[in-house]
């Protein structure tokens, strides 16, 4: 299965291959749970529930940057911080800082 992603294309090797979705407008954030909305970037998992039902979930670029991305700009549980799509913004912003300052273009 192809990686899928939805919203305006960012600068990532990831996306390459990828196949863009429509945005999955009014569907929840699988890490924040907040609303997609038109303009969102993300990607859209596959998870699997307890019983056993696969579902395709959408997930804010920003939460899925967060997961693995918050314990480098110490923006994680470890800190004190939750799984809100602020704390997620803030890991972007700080990316999109470090991108800036080695001359690339932010995400």
């Amino acid at each position: 299965m192809n990686l899928l992603y939805f919203g305006r294309r960012w600068d990532a090797p990831m996306l390459d291959d990828a196949l863009r979705v429509p945005v999955p407008v009014g569907e929840r954030c699988l890490s924040c749970e907040e609303v997609v909305t038109a303009k969102d970037r993300g990607f859209v998992r596959s998870t699997l529930k307890a019983n056993g039902t696969g579902l395709l979930q959408p997930q804010h670029l920003e939460c899925d940057l967060r997961l693995v991305l918050g314990h480098v700009y110490g923006v994680c549980g470890c800190t004190g911080y939750g799984t809100t799509r602020v704390e997620a913004q803030l890991v972007l912003m700080l990316l999109n800082r470090d991108r800036c300052e080695q001359g690339r273009d932010p995400l």
